[in-house]
């Protein structure tokens, strides 16, 4: 409804254009061709007048508040076989007016509410309930050995671009010990002689470029190493407090 209210009210419908930004501007006299009158325009925006949004909208903190929401079930509708028998998160309040008075402090309850019966339960209870109820669960060590094969195949296939990485580098590296080679073998021909310096400047020069070379793939292994070991000991160190 409030994606619809947005393209209702939309004033493009009745040939003007409107710019939103450091400067917000409208032009009533777009040059498209309109779809409705200015007249039905201003109808249509006394008709959502009449009926004010109730509904607070998104929360943007709803999956860090209230995790639980649409998650769990409330029993008692579930057993009468009722429609949507889940729980929602609602955040109630103890009013803003204290029998025709304001009220000096406003009192926040965070909740939950099933979505058919409207029962409330309390928030911070369920999630200790919760907690308690996952803090139980014990994996078997069978279990937390398959656990980590199946986390460093994720991990590595995650880390495809480092890998592929220290494949093309030790690909080079093999090209230039090649190289290295023939270059011996060059220097060690008398027809060579003459251009020997230059054989031997170039062979040190590939040293040179092999040993970055090398360099780079010994980073970029224990940089995969370590990240990998980081990453295992936060699985692990999840699993040992999955409650919270």
């Amino acid at each position: 409804m409030d994606k619809f209210r947005n393209h209702a009210c939309d004033v493009y419908y009745y040939g003007a254009v409107k710019l939103n930004g450091k400067l917000s501007l409208q032009n009533e006299n777009g040059l498209h061709e309109p779809l409705i009158t200015k007249a039905e325009h201003e109808k249509i925006l006394r008709a959502f007048d009449k009926n004010a949004k109730k509904q607070q909208g998104y929360r943007p903190d709803k999956d860090t508040k209230y995790p639980l929401a649409n998650k769990i079930t409330c029993l008692k509708c579930d057993i009468a076989e009722r429609r949507n028998p889940r729980f929602s998160s609602a955040p109630i309040s103890n009013g803003t007016n204290n029998h025709g008075k304001p009220r000096k402090k406003i009192t926040y309850y965070e909740k939950y509410r099933c979505r058919t019966c409207s029962r409330y339960i309390n928030r911070d209870e369920t999630h200790d309930s919760f907690s308690k109820l996952l803090d139980g669960i014990i994996l078997p060590e069978l279990e937390l050995k398959k656990l980590k094969t199946k986390l460093v195949a994720t991990f590595d296939a995650q880390h495809r671009e480092a890998r592929h990485e220290i494949a093309r580098l030790e690909a080079i590296s093999e090209s230039i010990r090649q190289k290295v080679a023939n270059q011996v073998i060059a220097l060690t021909d008398p027809s060579n002689a003459f251009i020997a310096d230059e054989i031997r400047n170039a062979i040190e020069s590939h040293k040179a470029e092999l040993a970055e070379n090398q360099e780079k793939i010994n980073t970029l292994s224990n940089e995969h190493d370590s990240d990998l070991a980081e990453f295992l000991e936060f699985a692990f160190s999840f699993l040992n407090n999955i409650g919270s």
